[in-house]
């Protein structure tokens, strides 16, 4: 009898742990928006769902599982389980509206899509802890002006980079060496070099000079076959430095300084009255309206993606959005390096999940959920939260500009080469009628005086 009954011990320990192994699916029903609402919630070809809320959802329910496996309540650990539920995708939750409606009549525990938190939605279902911060920003089409010929011509002549400077001052040391063996080689045998020290050393820093730059007059040169050994292994020792301050001083002369960073035209919401001005999301009107009315309507769009074709058309000037969707936006293809960002965030919000709230009361799991998402958030894996952002939402106003940039800087070099053989044919005409005339004066004068000479 004893053997039986650890046998069915044994028998009932196996079945746990492979049911353990086989992990229990959450009975959590986690809605989200089936149409997408990038960069939080994207939907793949295969209906997956993928984006920076997802992420963080994963990342979250790892900690509410952890938690609650802390508790000694099965209920909820039943609830949670420990494997995550499906994501069940919704069309139409890309409104907070259908999102809390959902959660009201308990179709859902808990609905993501990008959402706002504010008081008037606090006030139907319980919020989590803010998942990161927002605004409203302003996005224009990214332009490079071309530089005016001033600036190119105050651009050929830039600042002395360090390398440059080391190598410049390694020319001069390595040139005051060469001066003063070159004197004690070539003074005693050389006329042209002064047997004096101060003009002697002269005469060598200058031999060093035309050496390195690959002058060569020829005005002063070594005799001696020590002084000719001297002075080839000195041109090869200047040479090298004068090409690294050559190469230092001219590696992108012009295109280096006229990169830089492109500075928007609109950056305050003022900035936005006369313009045309378009959204993709209806909370925009009341936003303007309150903040600047001037503005007046804004074309409102169907779609994100139309709304930035039209930005990236023409057929609008700015397109006010959400901070963090257009950073996304902004950087991503086929949209990326034609748009730019304008000024600081305003009117700043907060994004965050919504969880049920059964018969107005507070659920049982909230607090788990609400711990779980301060230690993403703020806790311990602050970390994992930066890479997340930094996987879905990064902007960089200079991305993929470098092209057209070096086509504006094409057709500015080529403009002032024009202008500047223009300047050198006229130059050239005014000296050659000039030469022309000068020489029949001097003809008239030559004819003159043989005249006079032959009276």
């Amino acid at each position: 009898m004893l053997g039986k009954t650890r046998l069915a011990l044994a028998g009932l320990i196996s079945l746990s742990l492979a049911m353990g192994a086989r992990g229990v699916v959450s009975k959590l029903r986690v809605g989200t928006c089936l149409e997408g609402y990038a960069p939080m919630v994207i939907t793949g070809a295969d209906g997956s769902f993928y984006g920076l809320e997802v992420d963080q959802w994963s990342q979250i329910y790892r900690q509410l599982v952890a938690r609650v496996a802390r508790e000694n309540d099965d209920i909820l650990r039943d609830l949670v389980g420990d494997t995550p539920p499906p994501l069940v995708g919704i069309r139409g939750l890309s409104t907070p509206e259908a999102g809390l409606r959902a959660l009201q009549e308990e179709s859902l525990d808990i609905a993501f899509c990008g959402y706002y938190l504010t008081p008037e939605r606090v006030s139907i279902a319980d919020p989590t802890p803010p998942l990161l911060s927002s605004g409203y920003t302003m996005v224009t089409n990214a332009k490079v002006t071309p530089p005016t010929d001033m600036q190119l011509m105050a651009n050929t002549f830039p600042k002395f980079p360090p390398n440059a400077m080391f190598a410049f001052l390694l020319l001069i040391l390595l040139s005051f060496v060469y001066a003063h063996g070159i004197w004690l080689l070539e003074s005693s045998k050389n006329s042209k070099i002064s047997v004096t020290y101060g003009w002697g050393i002269f005469d060598g820093f200058y031999m060093a000079m035309t050496a390195a730059s690959t002058s060569g007059y020829g005005d002063l040169v070594p005799q001696s076959f020590f002084g000719k050994i001297l002075t080839g292994t000195w041109i090869l020792t200047g040479f090298y430095c004068m090409c690294m301050i050559a190469a230092s001083l001219t590696t992108g002369i012009v295109a280096d300084k006229l990169d830089s960073p492109l500075v928007p035209t609109v950056t305050k919401p003022e900035d936005m009255i006369g313009l045309r001005v378009g959204t993709y999301f209806s909370a925009a009107q009341r936003t303007i309206d309150i903040i600047e009315p001037r503005v007046g309507r804004l074309i409102q769009y169907s779609s994100v993606q139309w709304a930035y074709s039209s930005l990236a058309r023409g057929d609008i000037d700015v397109i006010l959005d959400d901070f963090m969707n257009a950073k996304y936006f902004a950087s991503k293809q086929p949209y990326g390096g034609k748009f730019v960002l304008g000024g600081d965030p305003f009117m700043p919000t907060d994004y965050g999940f919504y969880f049920i709230r059964p018969n107005a009361t507070t659920h049982s799991l909230y607090p788990h959920l609400y711990r779980a998402v301060l230690d993403y958030s703020r806790g311990e894996l602050t970390e994992v939260r930066k890479l997340h952002m930094g996987k879905w939402v990064t902007y960089d106003s200079q991305f993929s500009l470098s092209a057209e940039k070096n086509r504006i800087i094409e057709r500015t070099l080529h403009a002032a080469n024009n202008k500047m053989i223009a300047v050198l044919i006229s130059v050239l005409f005014v000296a050659v009628v000039t030469t022309f005339f000068s020489m029949r004066e001097e003809r008239a004068k030559d004819k003159e005086n043989k005249m006079l000479l032959n009276a």
